[in-house]
C-alpha cells in the first residue's frame, strides 16, 4: 500500500510502507543502475584540455607538438597559444615534443582543463667531441636513398627519391673505434622530411638490434622520433663496427646528419 505525506507547497511525496521485499530489491537496483549509468555518461564524455610545454630550467613556455596515443599528426603549441586537444575515455596518452627537448610520454590527466609538460633540454654536454668521419657508408641495394658528403667529413646528406615503400637504410662499416664510446648523432633541416607516425630513423646494429639512447626515449623501443635533434648512444665493448641507419616509409628531403663520438 502505497500512503502519501503532504507538505505545504510541496508535491506529494510516495513513500512504500509494508511493500514487498522484491519491490526495495527492485527500487535499489534501478537507483544504482542510474548511478552507473550517470557514471558511464561521465567517462564516455569527451572533454577539452589545454596543453602547454615548459623549459624544465626556466620554466618558460615553448614551441613544440602534441600527439595523442600513437597519431601520426600532432597539434602545435606556441608560448602565448596552447594545443586545444579533445580527448575520450579511449585516449591514454599524450607525446609532447619540442625541438632541442627530449620528448616525453604521459598519461592524460582528464580530471583537469590545462596541462603543463616541463621538457628537458637534451643538447649534449659531452665534453671532447670528436668528430666522426662518415665516409665508410654503403646504402642499401637496391635503394631508394642518396647520401652525399656534407661540409665536413662527419656530415652527411640524405634523400630519397619519394616516400620509402618500406624501409631503406645505410650501412656504416669498420667503426670499431667506437667501442666502449659515446656515439653523438646530430640532425638537422629535418622539417623538410615526411616520417611515418614520426618515426625519423633507427640505429642498428648488424644484427638487425636496435641501439639503446641514453638521452631519448625510442618509439617502439627503436625509433628515434621526430624533433630529436641530438641523440646519445652508449656503443658496448663488444660492437663488431658496423652501423645501420634504418628509415621506414619515410619521404627524406636533404636531411643531414652530423656524427661525433667522446670516451
Amino acid at each position: 500500500m502505497i500512503k502519501e505525506e503532504k507538505k505545504e507547497g510541496k508535491q506529494p511525496i510516495p513513500i512504500f510502507i509494508g511493500a514487498p521485499s522484491w519491490v526495495l530489491i527492485l527500487v535499489a537496483i534501478i537507483g544504482a543502475l542510474g548511478a552507473i549509468i550517470a557514471a558511464i555518461i561521465t567517462i564516455l564524455s569527451v572533454s577539452t584540455i589545454e596543453i602547454y610545454i615548459a623549459d624544465i630550467d626556466t620554466k618558460d613556455y615553448i614551441y613544440g607538438e602534441v600527439f595523442i596515443d600513437a597519431s601520426e599528426n600532432g597539434q602545435p603549441i606556441y608560448p602565448d597559444k596552447p594545443a586545444v586537444i579533445r580527448v575520450n575515455w579511449r585516449n591514454r596518452l599524450l607525446r609532447v615534443e619540442s625541438n632541442g627537448y627530449k620528448s616525453k610520454v604521459i598519461p592524460i590527466s582528464k580530471n583537469s582543463d590545462k596541462q603543463i609538460v616541463e621538457l628537458e633540454s637534451y643538447s649534449t654536454s659531452i665534453p671532447n667531441l670528436i668528430p666522426l668521419d662518415l665516409s665508410n657508408r654503403h646504402p642499401w641495394q637496391p635503394t631508394s636513398l642518396t647520401v652525399t658528403n656534407g661540409a665536413e667529413v662527419n656530415e652527411i646528406i640524405i634523400n630519397s627519391s619519394g616516400r620509402l615503400l618500406d624501409s631503406d637504410g645505410i650501412n656504416f662499416t669498420g667503426y670499431t673505434i667506437l667501442r666502449g664510446a659515446t656515439l653523438v648523432l646530430q640532425f638537422s633541416n629535418i622539417d623538410e622530411t615526411i616520417y611515418d607516425q614520426n618515426r625519423m630513423f633507427k640505429l642498428g646494429t648488424s644484427s638487425g638490434r636496435a641501439f639503446e639512447s641514453s638521452n631519448t626515449i625510442l618509439l617502439n623501443g627503436e625509433y628515434v622520433p621526430r624533433m630529436n635533434t641530438n641523440i646519445e648512444f652508449n656503443i658496448p665493448e663488444d660492437f663488431d663496427g658496423q652501423l645501420d641507419f634504418v628509415f621506414y616509409q619515410a619521404d627524406i628531403n636533404n636531411l643531414i646528419v652530423t656524427a661525433y663520438y667522446a670516451r
